[in-house]
């Protein structure tokens, strides 16, 4: 009897999670969301913050343009109007990334 203690117990956190999968938004593919919408935005507004703190933003308009150009492009295809977006380019030219926060903040490096 013992032994099934586990085996109930894991069986137990299994339906648990399964229980706790809701529907993502836009995708309707059902996930294990942990995070409340809401705390995730309030997360991406303080990673964003704390990025434009730390790293250069590249002083050239004719870039800046270009990316928000394209990037709103993007936000209107998302379907999310209610975001509030932001198009940053970070100054580094050994860098060839991009990257976007929770709440429609994007980064783009200026070796991409």
């Amino acid at each position: 009897m013992p032994a099934r203690l586990p085996l109930l117990g894991l069986l137990t956190a299994l339906l648990l999670a399964v229980a706790a999968c809701d529907s993502a938004p836009y995708t309707e593919r059902k996930q294990l969301i942990v995070i409340s919408e809401s705390k995730e935005l309030a997360m991406g507004n303080q990673a964003a913050q704390q990025i434009r703190r730390t790293e250069r933003l590249l002083n050239d308009p004719a870039a800046q343009a270009l990316v928000a150009r394209v990037g709103r492009r993007i936000a209107d295809a998302s379907g999310r109007s209610d975001l509030d977006w932001e198009f940053h380019v970070l100054d580094d030219d050994r860098v060839v990334n991009a990257f976007c926060l929770p709440g429609g903040k994007i980064f783009v490096y200026s070796g991409l």
